[in-house]
């Protein structure tokens, strides 16, 4: 097939998710990769449906450098592109690919509908993602992966990299204020 998308087991996709993301790749086949917003929200509740125009927006590199802005289970892209998931990354080898992408200069798109659902909270929960301070320094690595292959300058690399700093205090702060279950 022309396309990829991508699925976590503990994620769910709202029914029309495809259908919509398919007729943007149509209206514009310039598009490498498009993505759309998540929610969390406990499994089976029911999808809320879309209050206004479904309307795509071009991400750019500023906004790549900030953080990851295309949650996984959001993602289609074309197969013919020249990148795959490196293996040597356990953890946010989806960032370092949308990354690889976009900053090689395909058009990279997000929607502005929620399509998809996690089912558990973002950061710090639990699987690969529970581990806050692995996860920061698999953000350093593919920082410098992306330094290493050109793909962003030094100056780039060191704002990314102050950014992630803040986003680590910040998450740490939230996990300080969330509320346990027992």
């Amino acid at each position: 097939q022309p396309y990829i998308a991508f699925l976590d087991a503990d994620d769910t996709w709202v029914p029309d998710k495809i259908a919509w993301q398919m007729a943007e790749l149509e209206r514009d086949p310039r598009i490498a990769l498009i993505a759309h917003r998540m929610k969390v929200a406990p499994r089976g509740a029911a999808p809320v449906p879309a209050r206004r125009a479904v309307r795509a927006s071009v991400i750019g590199r500023r906004r790549l450098l900030l953080n990851n802005p295309f949650p996984t289970a959001s993602v289609i892209l074309r197969r013919d592109l020249p990148f795959r998931f490196n293996e040597r990354f356990r953890r946010v080898e989806d960032f370092l690919l949308w990354a690889q992408i976009g900053f090689s200069g395909y058009r990279c798109v997000k929607l502005n509908q929620v399509l998809a659902y996690w089912h558990k909270p973002t950061f710090g929960a639990a699987g690969l993602s529970g581990d806050l301070d692995a996860m920061h320094r698999a953000g350093k690595e593919v920082r410098r992966e992306l330094l290493a292959a050109g793909l962003v300058t030094r100056g780039e690399h060191w704002f990314a990299r102050s950014v992630g700093l803040v986003r680590r205090g910040r998450r740490r702060m939230l996990l300080l204020m969330r509320p346990t279950t027992r």
